[in-house]
């Protein structure tokens, strides 16, 4: 769902949240030394903070950071991917981030729950999906989906 390569996920990663760096604090950072960095920048209730003592926008500081911290985990130019997480998919300032939104999330566990054998974790996706839908995702976001459901094939 995120156009990363498959190999990210057999890689020996690992998972961090509150993250800081020189210039910013990134909400999840998933790292594998010499292989990938994915900073995920994650606002639900709040907006990217534009500019500040240095004069740039958290986007911009955040991947500042992500490049610092790639050069001191040796991981290869092009392999260090970031995303700016929103209920309604707002676009980051900084272009080297990627917008996505918590409907995209709760649209992957759906997916996850359809392929997933054993019935407690089914149960699981599918709740944490309905939950996110319930919680995060905008008005437009739940209109826009009713919507694509209704439409004839």
């Amino acid at each position: 769902a995120l156009d990363l390569p498959a190999e990210f996920g057999e890689a020996d990663y690992r998972v961090a949240r509150e993250v800081s760096g020189e210039a910013s604090r990134l909400d999840i950072v998933i790292e594998a030394k010499a292989d990938f960095i994915i900073g995920i920048e994650n606002k639900i209730t709040s907006k990217e903070i534009i500019g500040s003592e240095d004069g740039k926008d958290q986007t911009s500081r955040e991947w500042a950071d992500l490049e610092r911290r790639g050069k001191k985990l040796h991981v290869p130019p092009g392999r260090i991917r970031a995303f700016f997480l929103t209920p309604d998919n707002q676009s980051p300032l900084n272009r080297n981030f990627k917008a996505i939104s918590w409907g995209l999330v709760a649209d992957v566990f759906e997916g996850f729950a359809e392929q997933a054998k054993p019935a407690m974790v089914r149960l699981f996706a599918q709740h944490y999906a309905e939950i996110v839908r319930q919680n995060v995702i905008t008005e437009t976001e739940i209109e826009e989906k009713q919507n694509e459901q209704a439409e004839p094939e």
